[in-house]
């Protein structure tokens, strides 16, 4: 029992602090250092990956192939109701939203960090929408959220990957908004990570809210090229 309790604190102490040390690089890395998106992204895929894959060689725990595995049983019909119905909630909120948001300082700093214009937007689209909302779910809901549940912290599970996942964003919509926009930005993003995580919970698989996660993305490039074309 003494050894059982000792390797789940390990595990528990490994997965926090990493989880950490990669928001801090990520973070750092974008705000800081201001490291170009072409060469951020590849050291993101390389974070989001190795850590995991770390993990699961010490737990002997296979994240991705678990949630392959009961993934099988779910209700795909009602992942893309969701996904449809997030994407409507998404394109409503912005339009409700959207007077209270300086538009132009959110086109120039989405032109300048990602170098993007009207011909390659559509790779950038796919990439947000698939890769990097993979990345994103792997990561916050396969690695943080259900291996924190799987050691017996399911509470802890939901706060811990949440708030990461909504700090994880705010380099990337830091100066889009005004103090309590900006507020009610952060808390909608860890609103988002516990229902994510909610969706994940009962089948103990990540690629529940993956599905959603791409239907979130694909809204949210669908405003975003209203915005810049």
């Amino acid at each position: 029992m003494k050894q059982q309790a000792e390797s789940k604190t390990k595990k528990l102490i490994y997965i926090l602090i990493s989880s950490i040390i990669v928001i801090t690089v990520l973070a750092y890395t974008d705000a800081v250092v201001k490291l170009p998106y072409l060469v951020r992204s590849p050291l993101k895929i390389t974070i989001f990956l190795v850590v995991p894959i770390i993990y699961s060689r010490y737990s002997k725990v296979n994240i991705i192939k678990r949630s392959i595995d009961n993934y099988r049983n779910t209700n795909i019909e009602t992942n893309l109701f969701l996904g449809v119905l997030v994407i409507a909630v998404i394109m409503l909120t912005y339009y409700l939203v959207a007077s209270f948001i300086d538009i132009s300082k959110i086109k120039d700093d989405v032109q300048s960090k990602y170098l993007i214009s009207k011909s390659t937007y559509i790779f950038m689209a796919l990439y947000l929408s698939f890769v990097n909302s993979f990345l994103e779910e792997l990561f916050f809901r396969g690695y943080l959220f259900l291996n924190i549940k799987q050691l017996g912290y399911c509470y802890w599970g939901y706060i811990i990957s949440s708030f990461l996942f909504a700090i994880y964003h705010v380099s990337n919509i830091n100066g889009w908004f005004g103090g309590f926009t900006f507020a009610l930005a952060l808390f909608g993003l860890f609103v988002g990570g516990v229902i994510f995580s909610f969706l994940d919970d009962k089948r103990n698989t990540f690629l529940n809210s993956y599905i959603i996660h791409i239907c979130a993305d694909l809204a949210i490039v669908i405003i975003g090229y209203t915005i810049l074309y």
